[in-house]
Parts: structure tokens; sequence; C-alpha cells
């Protein structure tokens, strides 16, 4: 019997190169996608924004007009009022919540890419992902101040570490994926 030159190689292996490639690629199309059809100030999530310049403020979780709301859930106002925070730029808070979802579009492709390399090897898990990266509504998602896609990426996180905890006896992941579920519902 020859000898093979083909190594076969564990299907929990991660393989890096790929992965990181689509992490930028999804990242540099969400910025492009913002910077020539997102211009301007926009009234995309207008309710979030406001409960961040709120928060931004110290208001704290209260609209600037002055009402308080029970329907919007405080994770995606909060990170918003972070990254302005950060930027220190209250009047840009439109550009702080598109900048949070464009982060959180491209981190997107992390766990559809891990979801689909244990489930099904490293070529379906470059198309999956490619196909997150570069799909038209999932990058208009990332572009605008609205919390979906935020709420998309710890739910497909929490998926893959549900995936995880069926092929092992460890109860980490089944808590890695209880919290992000939480963080999800929070978003």
């Amino acid at each position: 019997m020859p000898h093979s030159k083909f190594v076969a190689v564990k299907r929990t292996s991660i393989e890096y190169g790929p992965i990181v490639l689509l992490l930028f690629m999804a990242g540099a199309i969400r910025l492009l996608w913002q910077a020539h059809f997102m211009s301007g100030p926009g009234l995309d999530g207008a309710e979030h924004i406001d409960l961040a310049v709120g928060l931004s403020e110290g208001l704290g979780y209260e609209a600037v007009n002055g009402r308080y709301t029970n329907f919007v859930s405080p994770l995606f106002p909060v990170l918003v009022s972070a990254c302005s925070a950060i930027t220190k730029d209250v009047v840009e808070t439109v550009g702080a919540g598109r900048a949070v979802s464009v982060v959180f579009g491209a981190i997107l492709v992390v766990p559809v890419y891990l979801i689909a390399q244990r489930l099904y090897g490293t070529r379906a898990a470059v198309i999956a992902a490619g196909a997150v990266a570069t799909h038209p509504f999932l990058v208009h998602l990332s572009a605008i101040a609205r919390p979906d896609i935020t709420c998309l990426s710890p739910v497909m996180s929490a998926v893959y570490f549900q995936v995880a905890a069926l092929r092992s006896s460890a109860s980490g992941p089944s808590i890695a994926a209880g919290i992000l579920y939480g963080l999800a519902a929070l978003t």
C-alpha cells in the first residue's frame, strides 16, 4: 500500500487563516457600504439612539425628551453610549450606533464559520462565512444603527456553544450558550 501525502485533519481543529481573512473582508465591506450609502444623520433606530444620548448625558435610561420607555432593551443603547463616550462626540451618536452595528456585523462571520466548520468541515465553513460576509441584507443591517445585527451575533455564538455542548460532557459550553442568549435578549 503506497504512503499517502495527504494527512487527515481533525474536524475540531480550527484553521485561523480563512476566518481572519473573512472577518476583515466583512468589516471592509460593511464600512464601504456605510460610507457610500449611509451618509447623513439618518433616523435609523431613533429611539435607541435617543436613549444612548440620554445615557451619555447622564440622564440614565431616559430619552432626551424626558420620556421613559419599557419597550427598548438596554444593551444596544448602552453599547452606543459607550462607543460615543470613547469618541467623545455625543452629537454623532448615530455614527457610534452604526459603528457598533458594523463591528457586530463583522463579528457575525466568526460564529457562522465555527458552526459550519464543526458540523461540515472547513470548506463549508468558508462558504457559509463568505455568504454572511457578503450577503446584501446582512451588510445593510450592519450599516444602520439598529439592534438587529447586534442581537444576531450573540444568538449565533450561543448556537455554536450549544453545538459544542452536544459533543462535550462539560457544562462550560452550556453555560456560555445561556449567557449569550441572555445578552441577545438584552439587545
